[in-house]
């Protein structure tokens, strides 16, 4: 879109002033270049409005899309132990861990150097998957113990919500901050999973 301005020459000779010359006008050319420039300015300035938007809504889009709310804090922490053939004897120590909206222990109880299970802790529950057959023997205490190191999670109402083994063999009691599992007799089959819900916060099942 090109402005263009131009200049009503009027005569003035009768009243005795300079008519305005020629001269005296501002050049079309100049007059039409500047209006392309601001209308060039115009549009650069809108493209980037635009483009600035666009990468917002997507960057806003990507996070909703990739990181649903759960209300999980990634500062959260638990500390895995196995424990094996009594609460006394410390068979694993798997270390405390964030668990930043999930977190796997591939290696559980160094039975096996691959570990017999792995462990996935959520935002309101953790499951376990068997790596091969086996049984655990059924001493005092053949299990794991799960701490809440943070204040976020609550295990007092942890239970049972799928297993593919008998669960009257599967004891787990929970508190606050502590789930134990002592599964000493149980047997499982590779590929077998038990999934065991609890709250975070006002999240429950």
């Amino acid at each position: 879109m090109n402005i263009i301005i131009d200049v009503a020459v009027k005569d003035l000779t009768s009243t005795g002033q300079r008519p305005v010359s020629t001269s005296d006008r501002p050049p079309l050319t100049n007059v039409v270049m500047g209006g392309a420039k601001v209308m060039n300015h115009l549009r650069t300035n809108i493209g980037k409005r635009k483009l600035i938007l666009h990468l917002q809504m997507k960057l806003i889009m990507s996070i909703l899309i990739c990181c649903p709310s759960t209300g999980l804090n990634s500062m959260e922490q638990v500390h895995l132990k196995y424990w094996f053939p009594d609460l006394t004897t410390l068979w694993q120590d798997l270390g405390i861990q964030y668990i930043d909206r999930g977190l796997t222990y591939p290696k559980v109880d160094r039975s096996l150097s691959d570990g017999v299970f792995e462990m996935t802790v959520a935002a309101n529950r953790l499951t376990i998957t068997m790596h091969v057959d086996w049984e655990f023997s059924n001493v005092d205490f053949n299990g794991w113990v799960l701490t809440a190191v943070t204040g976020g999670l609550d295990f007092s109402d942890a239970r049972i919500l799928q297993s593919s083994a008998p669960t009257s063999l599967i004891r787990l009691t929970s508190t606050t901050n502590v789930i134990s599992v002592n599964w000493g007799g149980t047997p499982f089959v590779a590929n077998d999973v038990l999934v065991i819900g609890f709250k975070y916060s006002d999240i429950s099942e």
